[in-house]
């Protein structure tokens, strides 16, 4: 059963993520020849939980270890 949502952005400012990556620009669904800066991220463990969903707490905190 799901009692509350909680979002999660990934922490790129510890982990230095690099803007490196590319990927094809797509316009109304098509490729036009252009490529943008894509992030690429150096881990998969590193998030910060975002604080303005206190009105779940009591359920976020129950599920976080008492580290964070």
């Amino acid at each position: 059963d799901i009692i509350c949502s909680a979002n999660l952005q990934h922490d790129c400012f510890r982990a230095n993520c690099q803007a490196i990556g590319q990927e094809e620009v797509r316009q109304e669904q098509e490729l036009i020849g252009k490529t943008c800066s894509v992030i690429v991220h150096a881990d998969e463990d590193g998030f910060v939980v975002n604080t303005h969903a206190l009105h779940n707490a009591k359920y976020i905190c129950a599920v976080l270890p008492h580290r964070l």
